[in-house]
Order: C-alpha cells, then sequence, then structure tokens
C-alpha cells in the first residue's frame, strides 16, 4: 500500500525537521531566529504528534512557521536584513517591532504577519534610501500617538503611515468553514457574500481609525499640520479586494473630493458617516477629517500599483506631483518576501 499523507504524518514531521534547519543556519542575533525558541518549534512537533493525518492536511499553520518551510535561505535572510534595518532607527523596542513574527496563531495569525511584512518593507526601503532623509521610524506626535515614520523629501518635512486592509472578520469566518468543509467535500465551491460597495466601506473604516480612532479627531495619527501620506496595502483570498477593486477608486473619489456634496449612494461617504450614531454626532469634523490625508499609495501586498494626490488637503497638507514621484521611486520594487 502507497502511503499518502492520508495515512502517514511524516511529510508533517519534515515540515519541522526543515524549519529547526533553517533556523540553526541563521546567525544567533538573527531577530527571526530569536522570535521562533525551540519551545516553539516543539508545540509544533507536539501539534503533529496529537492530530490525525487528515486533520493536517486542511490546517492552518503559524506564518512564520510556514514561511520558514517554503522560501528559500535568500529570501530569509533579505527580511531578516530589512528587520535589522528596521531595528536600527525605530522609536519601539525590538519586542514591539517583531510582534508580527511572535504571532503563535495558526487561524487569524496572517492578518498582523501580512501587515508586519508591509511595514517591515516600507520602512527599511525608507531606511535605505538615498532619495529622501529619514529623520525616524515611529515618530512621536504631540498628542501622544505616534505615525510610523518622518522623511524629507528637499526640505519638505512629511508623515508616512502604512496600513493593510484584509478580510474582513465575517469574509475570513466564511472561509474557514470553507475549509472546513473541504475535508469532507474536497470539491465544494467557495461562494463570497458581499455588495460591489463593501471593500469602499472597508476602506473607509480602516482610514478613520487612522484619522480619527474611536471618532475623536484629536487622538488622530495624521495631523494637519504637516503632510500626510498613507500607504495602503489590499489583501484578500476570498474576494477581489485589490488596488483596481472599483470600490477603492470610488472611495477614494469620495474621501479627496469637496465635501459634504450630499451623496446618499450606498459608497458615500457621507452616507457611511451618518449610519452610525456616534459618527453622526461628530459629522462636521469627521467629514472634514481626510483634509489632512495628503496622498494615498495602493499595493496590492508589497506591489506597487498606483497613487492618489488629495488635491482638496489643507494647505500644509499639500504636496507636489514631483514629492510623490520620489517616494514612489523608493517603494516601486516589493521584497522578494513580499506577500
Amino acid at each position: 500500500m502507497a502511503i499518502t499523507l492520508e495515512t502517514d504524518k511524516g511529510y508533517f514531521f519534515d515540515m519541522v525537521c526543515s524549519v529547526n534547519q533553517e533556523l540553526e543556519a541563521l546567525p544567533a542575533d538573527s531577530p527571526i531566529r530569536q522570535c521562533f525558541s525551540p519551545d516553539r518549534l516543539n508545540a509544533v512537533r507536539q501539534r503533529i504528534e496529537s492530530a490525525g493525518a487528515k486533520d493536517l492536511q486542511w490546517a492552518y499553520w503559524q506564518p512564520l512557521f510556514l514561511f520558514l518551510r517554503n522560501q528559500p535561505d535568500e529570501v530569509i535572510a533579505v527580511l531578516d536584513d530589512d528587520l535589522r534595518a528596521v531595528l536600527s532607527r525605530s522609536g519601539q523596542n525590538a519586542a514591539k517591532v517583531c510582534a508580527f513574527l511572535r504571532d503563535e496563531r495558526d487561524f487569524g495569525g496572517d492578518r498582523p504577519w501580512i501587515a508586519g511584512l508591509f511595514e517591515t518593507f516600507a520602512k527599511a526601503r525608507l531606511c535605505k534610501s538615498d532619495v529622501l532623509t529619514l529623520e525616524g521610524l515611529d515618530w512621536p506626535l504631540q498628542n501622544g500617538k505616534n505615525v510610523d515614520a518622518r522623511v524629507r523629501i528637499g526640505n519638505k518635512p512629511i508623515h508616512i503611515e502604512c496600513m493593510t486592509r484584509g478580510e474582513s472578520d465575517a469574509g475570513k469566518t466564511r472561509w474557514r468553514e470553507h475549509c472546513q468543509q473541504l475535508t469532507d467535500t474536497p470539491d465544494a465551491p467557495y461562494l463570497e457574500r458581499q455588495d460591489a460597495y463593501t471593500a469602499g466601506r472597508m476602506l473607509y473604516g480602516s482610514l478613520y481609525n487612522k484619522l480619527a480612532p474611536g471618532n475623536d479627531i484629536g487622538s488622530s495619527q495624521l495631523t494637519s499640520d504637516v503632510p500626510n501620506i498613507v500607504l495602503i496595502s489590499l489583501s484578500s483570498i476570498t474576494s477581489d479586494l485589490g488596488a483596481d477593486t472599483p470600490a477603492i477608486g470610488w472611495a477614494l473619489d469620495e474621501l479627496f473630493g469637496s465635501q459634504p456634496n450630499g451623496g446618499t449612494t450606498p459608497i458615500s461617504l457621507q452616507a457611511w458617516l451618518l449610519h452610525d450614531a456616534g459618527r453622526r454626532e461628530k459629522f462636521r469634523e469627521l467629514i472634514a477629517a481626510p483634509k489632512s490625508l495628503s496622498a494615498a499609495v495602493l499595493f496590492d501586498g508589497c506591489a506597487l500599483k498606483h497613487s492618489r494626490i488629495n488635491y482638496n488637503a489643507h494647505d500644509a497638507c499639500r504636496i507636489s506631483h514631483q514629492e510623490m514621484a520620489r517616494l514612489e521611486d523608493v517603494l516601486l520594487n516589493p521584497p522578494l518576501y513580499g506577500p
């Protein structure tokens, strides 16, 4: 009888051995190696020992574990080098910078993983660039918050904030239920349930968590006295959420348009703000909040797709096409490890 994944778990134990070899090949001070302890790897081994082979076929795995298992040495080394660059300039400690590497969740752990990779890529590019001057990472603001980076392009200070938007919680739940169904029905189709405007409304929510967390403009990470460029990474395995998704373009039209415009369509920023009682109470200041946004740079994962400049930004937040182009040059090439 031929040995298959359904009757043998050797393949999964080989995964553990492969990851262990990769970790041992890294130097002792490697940020990646320091985040994946022998005890953590042993916990994965014990999970394989206690599970059935069929269950393991459709199991979720820690993102860093899969990364070490699937990526060649050169890709692992590039991520390690970028992490070192970020750690050397960050205003945060190593535990916070590398928190996404330490996440041991299997299901749900991909969200901080994807965000961590994107932020590491962007910050490392800023650290290594000779096109602009990096003043600091995790730059403190007067309101007690911080912004991911403060740079100078020419003589102009600019704040840069990273943002990742992936699956909604409902979408992730539907995907997990689908994967569970596949254990019994391998050919079961996946059906997504969302309207044409969902992606745009998700973008509103993520951006307003930066502009006015808890509907509080005073807690914004995007202040109105310095230009603010938001780097937006979009990724999804269950829908068409991406930089070219029509609803994303419609949402940016609303965010960067002259407001209020009386819009009542399903993608209208005004309708989205008025739909929630808390936002409705602060409508006037919230509808004006996007004026602090100078521009948005859209990525699919870590691959730059296109940029949008806000021509309705506050005077102090305006940037030129030349300044935008210089930043794009820094971020143009995706990293080998990019999602």
